[in-house]
């Protein structure tokens, strides 16, 4: 799989501060504190209506496509294929491999800074719908996935940004995402 896109720190002060010059941010030095890795695997899952799958994290107000952290021993494959069906009640079918997308970030509101590899999947939806798989924590976050036409699951995911601007995770996570959701097309 190839690396697609790299985000970073600096981007997101650039956005913050676009009245200064970012050559005033740029680049970031990442001070002393905690790094963590983590890798994961997240998919632009099409069900046979030409929909796109989005995780509502309502209580967050937070879009995203579905995924998460491999579990030790899984392949990249696996843990995408596991995350579909926990997150959408879906079987799925690997269509092609969209790339690898790379967040190295330090949230201000937290004393560390994280890794975060994404291996990115297009997906279809196999069969039919049988029950998510939800964490307590993704109950407690009233959490559900959505449908949306595939032409307008960037929009909403920008548009659910705009509503939701202070949350340092979700800017780099909706960039990730529209750029899944514009690579993906390529393979459907």
């Amino acid at each position: 799989m190839k690396l697609i896109r790299i985000f970073t720190h600096d981007e997101i002060l650039a956005e913050e501060h676009t009245s200064q010059s970012s050559s005033q941010h740029l680049p970031y030095e990442y001070p002393e504190m905690p790094f963590f890795t983590r890798q994961a695997a997240r998919a632009v899952l099409m069900n046979e209506k030409d929909e796109v799958a989005l995780i509502n994290i309502k209580k967050e107000g937070i879009l995203e496509t579905p995924g998460g952290q491999l579990e030790a021993g899984e392949t990249t494959r696996m843990a995408v294929l596991r995350e579909v069906l926990e997150e959408t009640g879906f079987d799925a079918t690997i269509v092609g491999e969209i790339g690898i997308v790379a967040l190295i970030a330090h949230d201000p509101n937290f004393n560390e800074a994280i890794i975060n590899i994404s291996f990115n999947y297009l997906l279809k939806t196999v069969g039919s719908k049988k029950d998510v798989n939800y964490t307590t924590n993704e109950l407690n976050n009233q959490t559900e996935c959505i449908w949306v036409a595939k032409d307008q699951a960037a929009n909403a995911i920008h548009n659910a940004l705009m509503n939701n601007p202070n949350n340092y995770a979700f800017k780099f996570t909706a960039k990730r995402d529209i750029l899944l959701l514009s690579n993906a097309t390529r393979l459907h």
